[in-house]
Parts: C-alpha cells; sequence; structure tokens
C-alpha cells in the first residue's frame, strides 16, 4: 500500500490509502495476468491525492464499507451482494445511468 494525507490549508487530513505496486502485483498474479494487463498504473493510483473528487469517493466508500460491515455482523443471511465503482457502471450502461457507484442488498425478512 502506498499512502498520502491530502494537503488542507489548515490541521491535517487523516491517511489515505492506495493500492501499491507490490500489492497490484500479488494481486494481478492471483489473477493469472502481468502488472500491464491488470492495468495498474502508480500515477493513476495517486493522482487521487489531488483530486477534487477526493471526499466525494471517500464518502461512497464509506458508505459501502459501513454496509458490508453491518451485513457481516448479522447471522440473517443479511450481505452486500454486489459492489459496483463508478468506473464500472459506467462501462455498463454508459450515457443512460451515471451513478456513483451501484450495490446489491439482500435482506431476509
Amino acid at each position: 500500500l502506498q499512502r498520502f494525507r491530502p494537503w488542507t490549508p489548515v490541521g491535517s487530513m487523516p491517511w489515505h490509502w492506495v493500492l501499491g505496486r507490490t500489492g497490484a502485483q500479488v494481486l494481478a498474479i492471483g489473477q493469472g495476468q502481468t502488472l500491464t494487463e491488470f492495468g495498474y498504473r502508480s500515477d493513476t493510483a495517486l493522482a487521487f491525492s489531488v483530486s477534487s473528487r477526493l471526499g466525494h469517493q471517500v464518502g461512497v466508500n464509506d458508505f459501502f464499507t459501513r454496509l458490508h460491515a453491518y451485513a457481516r455482523a448479522r447471522s440473517d443471511g443479511t450481505m452486500l451482494a454486489e459492489w459496483w465503482s463508478e468506473r464500472r457502471c459506467a462501462a455498463q450502461w454508459g450515457d443512460l445511468a451515471r451513478p456513483d457507484a451501484f450495490g446489491r442488498w439482500i435482506q431476509p425478512r
């Protein structure tokens, strides 16, 4: 992993973490791919450190990780069955819809 703290004019922000080259290599090997085929680029991974969308993306990820944590704490079959990124949604639906993410929630009655 690689870490960074976003700039703020006053005080400090919490550490943020992105996948580093070694972690990407491990995931690529696990999927039978080279690092290039896997699509990892460190400059792209760290670009979020200066992105105006960082706060929004952190909010979206926080929402879904809280759903996942809630489901894991239950024993009744509740689950976050799918969690798609904005990029995957755009690839799936193009200009028809532009959601920040997509999730499929399963909760027995």
